[in-house]
């Protein structure tokens, strides 16, 4: 998937401060700051699925969320097209 920037992002975070190229690769990523509807901090980001992902998933395959390190809860949706920017 390609990093999308989020209609309204308000922070670009990069690497973890105790990130080192032996991790792998790690760019920045838009995302959006905001309280959720019980007061939980929440960062959101958009993600654009490449046409090959959206054949996969239109015949029935998975969208798999990895999180390095142990960040519960995780959250996904699917979102209209003006949810972010290309």
């Amino acid at each position: 998937m390609e990093v999308a920037t989020i209609k309204g992002a308000t922070h670009n975070p990069g690497a973890p401060a105790n990130w080192t190229p032996s991790n792998g690769p790690c760019g920045t990523l838009p995302i959006l700051y905001r309280k959720d509807s019980y007061g939980n901090p929440e960062c959101v980001s958009a993600w654009r699925p490449s046409p090959e992902e959206i054949k996969t998933l239109s015949e029935g395959g998975f969208i798999l969320l990895k999180v390095v390190g142990w960040q519960v809860p995780v959250w996904i949706s699917v979102a209209d097209k003006d949810a972010a920017d290309r």
